[in-house]
C-alpha cells in the first residue's frame, strides 16, 4: 500500500505535469495472474470483452478497479467537486480496457487527449483521469511504452480550458495499425513547448496516472521483444462529471467504486458481474456498449469547435 507521503507526492506531480511517476499498484504475482487471464481470453476468442468496460464482464476486472492502492492513488490526484459538493467522496469508473501489443505488429497509439472524444463535461476541475497498470514488464522504448507531453494538460492557453487541434480519420485505411478508432492525431508543431516523457521502465504491477487532458501516445513494440506488452487503463472520475446530451439524451453508465450516484447526473450505475461472462454480465456489457457506441461516434455538437470557441469553456 502506498503511504500518505507517497500519495501527496503523486498528487503534486500530477498537478504540475499532468501525470505521476511510476509507482507500485498491485503485487507482481497478481499482475501475472491478470496477464494470464487476458491471454487466455484472447486465445479463446473473447478479447472483445476486454475492451471498454471489461469490469462489467469479468469479476477479476471489477476487483482490479477496486484495488486499495489504485483507488487511493486515483483519489489523491482527482480534484474535488465544487464547494457545494465538498463532502462528496463519490468515485466512479467509466471504462476499463486491457491493451495488448504484439512484438513486431506495428500497433501504436497516436498523440491525443482523451477528453476530446469521451462525450463528457464537468465543472472545470480536473475530474477525469486514467490509472494505467502494467501487467507485463516494459523495460525500455523497444517494449512499447506510454509517452506523455508533460504540462500539456494545461492546454495551449495554459489554463486547461482549450483542447489541442486534432486531425482524425473516421475511416481508417486497411493496414493502419493505430489502435485509436478514429486515428486522431495531434500535430508535433503544437507540442513543441512540452517535454516528452517516456514512461519506462515499468515492472509488472506498477502503474502511472495521467489526466484526461494530457496529450499522450504509445510506441509500437519492437520485433525482437520476447513477449507482448499488456496493460490495463482504468478511467476514474468524480461526481462533477456529466454526460453530454447526445441524441436528446443525457445518458451514460458508470461503476460506483465509492459513494453513490446522485439523481439527475445523467449517469446510471452499472451492475457489477456476479460471475465471469455469465448471462447477466454479458447483457450489461452489451447494454452499456450500445450507448457508448452512440456517444463515441457522435459529432453533432462539434465538441472540439465548441470547446475552442470560448476560452471559458471547460471539460
Amino acid at each position: 500500500m502506498v503511504g500518505g507521503a507517497e500519495l501527496a507526492e503523486l498528487a503534486k506531480q500530477y498537478a504540475q505535469l499532468g501525470h505521476t511517476k511510476v509507482f507500485p499498484a498491485i503485487p507482481p504475482a497478481q499482475a501475472a495472474v491478470l496477464r494470464q487471464r487476458v491471454v487466455a481470453e484472447q486465445r479463446r476468442g473473447g478479447g472483445g470483452y476486454l475492451m471498454g468496460t471489461a469490469h462489467l464482464a469479468y469479476e477479476w476486472a471489477d476487483a482490479l478497479i477496486r484495488s486499495p492502492t489504485v483507488v487511493a492513488a486515483a483519489e489523491a490526484c482527482l480534484e474535488k467537486p465544487q464547494a457545494e459538493q465538498a463532502e462528496d467522496n463519490t468515485l466512479l469508473v467509466r471504462e476499463t480496457t486491457f491493451w495488448t501489443k504484439e512484438p513486431g505488429s506495428g500497433a501504436f497509439v497516436s498523440k491525443h487527449q482523451d477528453v476530446s472524444f469521451w462525450g463528457l463535461e464537468h465543472d472545470g476541475s480536473d475530474a477525469l483521469l486514467t490509472v494505467w497498470v502494467a501487467l507485463s514488464d516494459i523495460a525500455d522504448e523497444a517494449a512499447g511504452p506510454l509517452c506523455f507531453w508533460s504540462g500539456s494538460h494545461r492546454g495551449p492557453a495554459g489554463d486547461g480550458s482549450l483542447l489541442f487541434a486534432e486531425r482524425e480519420n473516421p475511416h481508417k485505411a486497411a493496414g493502419d495499425r493505430n489502435m485509436l478508432g478514429r486515428a486522431q492525431n495531434i500535430d508535433d508543431a503544437s507540442l513543441a513547448p512540452y517535454p516528452t516523457a517516456i514512461v519506462a521502465p515499468m515492472a509488472a504491477g506498477e502503474a502511472v496516472i495521467f489526466s484526461g487532458r494530457l496529450v499522450h501516445s504509445s510506441l509500437p513494440i519492437a520485433e525482437g521483444e520476447p513477449s507482448a506488452r499488456i496493460g490495463c487503463s482504468i478511467r476514474y472520475m468524480t461526481s462533477a462529471v456529466r454526460p453530454r446530451v447526445i441524441q436528446n439524451q443525457r445518458l451514460d453508465y458508470a461503476a460506483v467504486v465509492k459513494g453513490r450516484l446522485r439523481p439527475g447526473t445523467g449517469f446510471v450505475a452499472s451492475a457489477p458481474p456476479q460471475a465471469d461472462l455469465d448471462a447477466d454480465a454479458v447483457a450489461e456489457f452489451e447494454r452499456v456498449g450500445e450507448r457508448r457506441g452512440v456517444v463515441m461516434s457522435d459529432r453533432s455538437e462539434g465538441v472540439l469547435a465548441r470547446l475552442q470557441s470560448s476560452r471559458a469553456a471547460r471539460l
